[in-house]
C-alpha cells in the first residue's frame, strides 16, 4: 500500500483515507448493531426462561400438589380443633379448678402492731385486728348480672346496695377491680 500511496497524488490520497475511515466507521457500526442484536436475543431468551414454569421436581402435576397441600391443611385444622375440644371438654373441670386456685388467694399480713395507747396509756387509740377485704372485678361481670351480683354481695355481707352496685359498674384509676368493703366479719 505504501508503494501505491507514493504513486498517488494528494487528492487521491485524501480520498483513500476517507474510504478507510468510512470502512472503519461502517465496521464499528456493524459491530454495535451486532452487539445490540445479541443483547436483544439474550433478553428474549431470559424472558422465555422466566416465563416457563419451573422444571418439575417430581412427576406430580400442579393440581395434585395443590390438592395435597389443601388436604394437609385441613388435616392440621381438624387436629387443632380436636385438641381445643379435648382441652375444653376433656380437661375443662381440672383446668377450671386450677384457675380458681390461681385467681383466689388468701394473703396473710404478718406485722402485728399491737395496741396503740395515748400519752397517758389509759385510752386505746388503735388496735390490730384481722379483717377480710371483698373486691369486685367489673370487667368479669356481665352487664346483665351486675345488679344480681351487687344484690347478692350486699345481702351476704350486709353492705349498702347502692355502694356495691356502683363498685360493680365502674373501673377506677386504671385498675380492673374495685373494693366493696374492708371489714368483713366472718362467722367462725
Amino acid at each position: 500500500m505504501r508503494k501505491v500511496c507514493k504513486n498517488l497524488n494528494k487528492r487521491q490520497l485524501i480520498k483513500l483515507k476517507k474510504r478507510r475511515k468510512e470502512e472503519n466507521i461502517n465496521v464499528k457500526k456493524e459491530q454495535k448493531t451486532m452487539q445490540k442484536m445479541m443483547k436483544r436475543k439474550f433478553k428474549k431468551e431470559i424472558k422465555k426462561q422466566n416465563s416457563k414454569p419451573d422444571e418439575k421436581i417430581s412427576n406430580m402435576s400442579r393440581k395434585k400438589k395443590m390438592r395435597n397441600e389443601i388436604i394437609i391443611s385441613w388435616m392440621a385444622l381438624i387436629a387443632l380443633l380436636f385438641r381445643i375440644g379435648w382441652i375444653q371438654f376433656g380437661m375443662g373441670s381440672e383446668l377450671q379448678a386450677k384457675a380458681y386456685v390461681q385467681q383466689t388467694l388468701d394473703r396473710s399480713i404478718n406485722p402485728r402492731r399491737g395496741t396503740i395507747y395515748d400519752s397517758t396509756e389509759t385510752t386505746i387509740l388503735a388496735v390490730s385486728s384481722t379483717v377480710e377485704t371483698v373486691t369486685v372485678n367489673p370487667v368479669n361481670i356481665k352487664k346483665e348480672d351486675k345488679e344480681k351480683v351487687a344484690k347478692a354481695l350486699s345481702n351476704i355481707f350486709e353492705l349498702d346496695y347502692e355502694k356495691v352496685f356502683f363498685a360493680c359498674r365502674r373501673i377506677l384509676y386504671g385498675r380492673s377491680w374495685c373494693q366493696c368493703t374492708r371489714e368483713v366479719r366472718v362467722a367462725a
